[in-house]
């Protein structure tokens, strides 16, 4: 029985970018796909595969090939569904004929229906199930899809709903480790195609800043010390340690305002499970996008105080000014008059300090700490490992 299976989407291509069903066609890699491809390997490295099965279509073969992997077996049916006549046309062109076609459905004329497809996945299953350990699969989006449902028993029709991009990765496996429980462990995770190896990596902190993207390198030990220690809030909703949030919001500031901002971090260590990247990126994220709330709490909070203080302030300056104007009166054009009419108009100008500094100083400042942390609510995260020796994944 398999620790886990391993479904692995080739990169794109022309077609796939195009929308065009690609089955027996032998369509290349693009050169985005090929970088994708390799990004997968990176994603890979630190799992251990005791077998490596790719499709026989040179896209599949040469994503596994990019990816760092050598194959044990081409597997033929692993290939893409044939989709006979459709071969090469978009959905939308098919519908043109048939409006409500549906490949999981239908299958294809002159290629292969759902029942042959579906015989085809179980007997692939049939000898996945007789493996032991972790088995890497390159195949293709629909066969993905349909082995997917297989796994879990349910029908090829019900393979519409289970999505996987190019270069992504899909895990089967069992629930418990019983293998009467198969189970879909994760789905459509996707490559992170700004991911190279060690070119990037620094021995410090540093900060670069590329021609239309502010850049970011932060480098770490370990995980923890990015995040509070003290905070025992789920991964995801972890506030950031003080220092890191305070150098990553202090370089934002050195970049232009428009600039995207990108985060790299360098970890000296290999990757401890499959989605860490991505659940490092959704924490920070989620961190500035509280941060930002907080701020714009504050902003509000700022601005009703100088609104309320700026009334309190005209009503004394005009109480202070009534009350000079009938003391002149009273006195008539002498100096004391004039003096307390004066004394009563700064007075009154001292009761406005209060709102002319928060409407004149004070609010801008917050509202751009508060486009800062906006935008590093947006940013994208890239989590760099250190080369090491292939371990296993948790």
């Amino acid at each position: 029985m398999p620790n886990r299976v391993y479904l692995i989407r080739h990169g794109e291509t022309e077609w796939s970018v195009a929308g065009k069903h690609t089955g027996r066609s032998e369509i290349p890699l693009t050169s985005n796909g090929e970088h994708l491809a390799r990004a997968v390997g990176h994603r890979l490295r630190a799992i251990q595969f005791s077998s490596v099965l790719t499709s026989p279509r040179e896209r599949a073969r040469r994503t596994c090939e990019l990816a760092g992997l050598r194959p044990h077996q081409i597997e033929v049916d692993l290939a893409e569904w044939d989709y006979g006549k459709f071969e090469g046309l978009t959905t939308a062109e098919i519908r043109e004929s048939r409006p409500d076609w549906n490949l999981f459905r239908d299958g294809c004329p002159g290629g292969e229906s759902p029942e042959q497809i579906s015989r085809r996945a179980d007997r692939l299953i049939a000898r996945l199930k007789e493996t032991d350990g972790n088995i890497a699969i390159f195949s293709h989006g629909h066969f993905l899809r349909v082995l997917a449902a297989r796994w879990i028993g349910m029908p090829v029709e019900a393979a519409q709903h289970f999505v996987i991009g190019a270069a992504s990765i899909g895990i089967l496996g069992f629930e418990h480790d019983r293998p009467e429980e198969p189970a879909i462990l994760a789905w459509n995770c996707l490559h992170d195609p700004d991911v190279e190896a060690k070119e990037t990596a620094k021995p410090n902190l540093t900060r670069g800043d590329g021609a239309s993207l502010s850049i970011i390198d932060l480098h770490l030990r370990e995980l923890n010390q990015l995040f509070d220690s003290l905070d025992n809030s789920p991964f995801r909703e972890k506030d950031l340690d003080r220092n890191a949030e305070e150098y990553i919001v202090e370089s934002l500031k050195d970049f232009p305002a428009k600039a995207q901002c990108k985060l790299i971090i360098h970890l000296d260590r290999p990757m401890e499970f499959l989605d860490e990247p991505k659940t490092v990126e959704e924490a920070v994220r989620v961190h500035f996008a509280r941060q930002t709330q907080v701020i714009g709490r504050r902003l509000r909070r700022l601005i009703r105080i100088g609104t309320i203080s700026l009334l309190i302030g005209l009503c004394f300056l005009a109480s202070f000014f009534a009350i000079g104007q009938i003391v002149q009166q009273w006195l008539g054009e002498t100096q004391l008059a004039t003096l307390v009419r004066e004394g009563l108009l700064i007075g009154g100008w001292v009761a406005m300090w209060k709102p002319i500094e928060i409407f004149l100083y004070d609010w801008w400042p917050i509202l751009s700490e508060r486009r800062i942390h906006e935008r590093l609510s947006k940013s994208s995260v890239t989590v760099v490992y250190a080369e090491v020796n292939p371990g296993t994944v948790r």
